[in-house]
């Protein structure tokens, strides 16, 4: 049952198709401007260009409600390829205290599990129990939060309280994130991630290491005079560029992006596009 803990530990923490960490329970880790009321996010493989026609393969949509306390209230995510849809409905009171999470996982349109998040507002903690469709306990997840709304752990354990998952989290003085790190058992890490910055906080590379410190593979991202990303290269555990990407992207009126177009290309030309990918935002404010 351990894949059951992963699927409502990523609903709220995804990484989209750019490699880039986005908490869709923090807006900060958005990096969207304005107040924003909703968010539509669409992603795209393109299966085949012919001159200047394209046709694209959607795999993934994200829809996302905010409150005017830029709070999330409702996310809803679906998986086309496996059929698969999230949702994640967010209670709170009249003081802006979140109370609780209400979440869904479907499949093939069935309901296949629910949880129920309950947060305890003097510890900035909240407890997942997730269930069957018989209201039967399958496990539960538990996460803690910082001062900042960051996630600092979270933890996931069967209902006969055997592990299933671990994580934590790493911030620096800006709030990013710096590191996390993955455990395989309750006390073992298996993998570590390292982020790091430039000063204007825009994500300069991104490191996956083993438990030994070996580095797995390594993202570096680059940024043109107006701090838009336009390339990304990607290194295997040799430090070998096996990979360049480069983007192009388009802004609405609030210098927020809307489209975002992805093409790769691999080692060792680096010459042919090997794969185009598309993410589209429409965003509402209030």
């Amino acid at each position: 049952m351990r894949i059951l803990a992963v699927i409502f530990i990523v609903i709220l923490s995804n990484t989209s198709a750019w490699g880039q960490y986005r908490d869709y329970g923090n807006l900060n880790t958005l990096d969207l401007k304005g107040k924003i009321k909703s968010l539509e996010e669409r992603e795209f493989k393109i299966i085949e260009k012919i001159e200047d026609t394209v046709r694209l393969d959607l795999t993934v949509q994200r829809n996302i409600l905010f409150n005017q306390k830029d709070d999330n209230i409702g996310i809803w995510v679906i998986y086309l390829k496996s059929n698969n849809k999230n949702f994640t409905g967010s209670h709170y009171n009249e003081q802006g205290t979140k109370l609780k999470d209400s979440i869904l996982f479907y499949k093939n349109d069935s309901l296949v599990v629910k949880g129920i998040g309950i947060y305890e507002s003097n510890k900035n903690t909240t407890k997942i129990t997730i269930y069957d469709k018989s209201s039967n306990i399958i496990q539960c997840v538990e996460n803690t939060y910082d001062e900042n709304k960051n996630k600092k752990k979270t933890y996931a354990y069967l209902s006969n309280g055997d592990f299933s998952f671990k994580s934590r989290f790493d911030y620096d003085k800006k709030g990013n994130i710096a590191k996390s790190y993955s455990y395989y058992t309750k006390n073992f890490v298996g993998r570590i991630s390292k982020y790091k910055y430039d000063s204007n906080n825009n994500r300069t590379e991104f490191k996956v290491l083993d438990a030994n410190g070996n580095q797995i593979e390594r993202t570096v991202y680059v940024y043109d005079e107006f701090e838009n990303m336009i390339e990304s290269h990607s290194f295997n555990a040799e430090n070998v560029l096996t990979m360049k990407s480069k983007y192009e992207t388009e802004y609405d009126e609030k210098s927020n992006w809307t489209k975002m177009t992805k093409y790769e290309y691999l080692a060792p030309s680096f010459e042919v596009v090997n794969g185009i990918m598309v993410e589209e935002r429409a965003i509402e404010y209030y």
